[in-house]
C-alpha cells in the first residue's frame, strides 16, 4: 500500500468502490475534505454536492461521530446524506467481518447501508483502534463537473438548485 496509509486494506478496492465510480447521479462539486479530529470525531469541511440533479450545499463544517470500537478493525464511511433536502455527514460501518474488513453494502440508507439516491461517499476511515490518525482516512471523494452557474443569496429557493432553479454561490473561491 501507499506508505501514506495505515493498513493493506486501505488499498484493497472495494466493490464500493467501483459503485461510486459508475454512479454519475451523484459526487462532490468542492470542498468536503474529511480530517482527523479527537476521538470519536472526524471533521469535513463545508462544501456542495450534485445529487439526482440538484445541488446541496453543507454550509459550515461539521463533526461526525465515529461508530464505537469493538474488538475487531473495520470501516466507518462517511458520506453526505440528503434527507428532507438538507445534507447532513454520518458514518456508515460494517463491524461485521473479522478477517477481511469491508465497506458497508449498498441499498436502503440506514447505519449500516449506504444509499447511492440520497448518499454522497466522502472518505473510508480504517477503524484497527479507538484512536484516529490522518492516515487512517481514505479520500474517496468522486468530483462531478458543473456547467450551470449557480447564484446564491441569503434566501435559497425551496428547491436548492433542483432543476430549472439556478442559483450561483458568490462566496465560494475554486479550492
Amino acid at each position: 500500500p501507499d506508505s501514506g496509509y495505515a493498513n493493506q486494506n486501505q488499498a484493497e478496492p472495494d466493490s464500493l468502490d467501483f459503485q461510486i465510480l459508475g454512479n454519475r447521479k451523484g459526487g462532490v462539486v468542492s470542498g468536503l475534505e474529511v480530517t482527523a479530529g479527537t476521538y470519536p470525531y472526524v471533521q469535513v469541511a463545508a462544501g456542495e454536492i450534485y445529487l439526482n440533479g440538484s445541488y446541496y450545499r453543507l454550509a459550515s463544517s461539521t463533526q461526525v461521530t465515529l461508530t464505537a470500537f469493538g474488538t475487531l478493525s473495520f470501516f466507518d464511511v462517511i458520506v453526505a446524506r440528503v434527507v428532507s433536502g438538507s445534507v447532513t455527514c454520518v458514518a456508515v460501518s460494517n463491524t461485521t467481518t473479522a478477517n477481511n474488513p469491508r465497506f458497508p453494502s449498498t441499498g436502503t440508507a440506514s447505519s449500516s447501508v449506504i444509499d447511492l439516491n440520497t448518499d454522497v461517499v466522502l472518505a473510508a476511515v480504517w477503524r484497527p483502534s479507538a484512536s484516529i490518525q490522518a492516515s487512517h482516512i481514505v479520500d474517496k471523494r468522486i468530483f462531478v463537473p458543473t456547467t450551470l452557474s449557480r447564484v446564491e443569496t441569503d434566501t435559497v429557493s425551496a428547491n436548492r438548485g433542483a432543476n430549472a432553479d439556478t442559483y450561483v454561490n458568490t462566496s465560494w473561491t475554486a479550492g
